[in-house]
């Protein structure tokens, strides 16, 4: 965002000065927050923030189904029996 004139040292910052919901917001410049958040999401494709959230989302993910796949694991067992009661009351009745 500093190629966009906007300088901050912690990127939250931004929300901050801009943002609707922050502390600081007053609403008296509508061309500034514009250019703040067009700049905030060309900066997000540039550096492709999306694609690595997507990947520390997707491990984060994975760590945790193998840290808990003996849990998981009991759960589907659980609730394949539940589902082949459901399914034997529905055929028979």
């Amino acid at each position: 965002m500093a190629g966009k004139g906007f300088q901050a040292t912690i990127p939250i910052d931004f929300a901050n000065l801009y943002s609707p919901g922050s502390k600081t917001y007053n609403g008296a410049n509508k061309s500034a927050e514009i250019a703040a958040a067009t700049a905030d999401v060309q900066c997000k494709y540039e550096t492709n923030y999306f694609g690595v959230m997507y990947s520390l989302v997707v491990k984060y993910q994975q760590a945790a189904i193998e840290s808990h796949a003996m849990e998981l694991d009991a759960l589907s067992k659980e609730n394949s029996t539940v589902l082949a009661k459901a399914n034997d009351v529905i055929a028979h009745g």
